[in-house]
């Protein structure tokens, strides 16, 4: 005796309209969740590789005696310093100065991977790191009196002098990381206040006072201390 199934061939319309719907439901569920894991890694990457500079620049900054006690004036170049804190404290990995998806090394082939091509030498620079869209500024002629624990050494490009991190910066202007001559890294939201005004949250460089400031020029000694990026500022 033969017997007859009659099972159902698929799915209808409206099942299929529904199966589709929940799908678009979970996926709009997931990803920010899915984003934000996303930028908190690239936030924590860029954090730990902003240390690993501020370590090196500890160990170039105290070797040598005082002829290396910091960077100075003569420092011409974002690239010059790097190349001496690779010289001279052993950090030669171009990397550390690239944070993913900053939208200004959009234009890179590829991350170059040494700052010095012989690190005997200091007029080695690579010519693809040389000019390079990098994701960070630097201080120079930072005197040796500068407080280790409040005065930032290298910081994440593109904060104003009202405190904020601008939409073009690594970060979209959320956020940036500060490290200090101490090596310590922290990251801030904005360099202002808690109240959102204007006193800020960085100490103002030689205050007998302890001057707070937003601005992180003031922070340094000046304008004329701070070494950006070519490609970004035209510095």
């Amino acid at each position: 005796m033969l017997s007859h199934f009659h099972g159902r061939q698929g799915f209808t319309l409206v099942e299929l309209l529904a199966v589709i719907a929940i799908i678009g439901i979970l996926a709009a569920l997931l990803f920010p969740t899915v984003t934000g894991i996303q930028n908190r890694a690239k936030r924590t990457q860029a954090a730990s590789n902003l240390r690993q500079v501020a370590l090196a620049y500890i160990n170039f900054s105290s070797s040598g005696g005082t002829t290396r006690r910091m960077t100075t004036a003569n420092t011409p170049s974002i690239y010059t310093w790097a190349a001496r804190v690779a010289r001279y404290g052993g950090l030669n990995d171009a990397s550390v100065y690239f944070i993913p998806g900053d939208p200004a090394a959009d234009s890179l082939d590829a991350v170059p991977a040494v700052i010095l091509d012989d690190t005997r030498k200091l007029d080695t620079i690579n010519t693809n790191f040389q000019g390079s869209p990098l994701s960070y500024e630097v201080a120079r002629n930072l005197p040796s009196s500068a407080p280790p624990s409040t005065t930032p050494v290298i910081w994440t490009r593109g904060v104003d002098s009202s405190g904020d991190w601008t939409d073009d910066s690594p970060f979209g202007g959320n956020a940036g990381h500060l490290a200090f001559i101490d090596g310590h890294v922290t990251e801030y939201d904005t360099l202002r206040d808690e109240e959102g005004g204007t006193t800020g949250l960085l100490v103002v460089l030689g205050s007998k006072s302890g001057e707070k400031t937003a601005d992180i020029s003031r922070a340094v000694g000046g304008l004329n201390n701070i070494l950006s990026p070519s490609r970004v500022s035209g510095n």
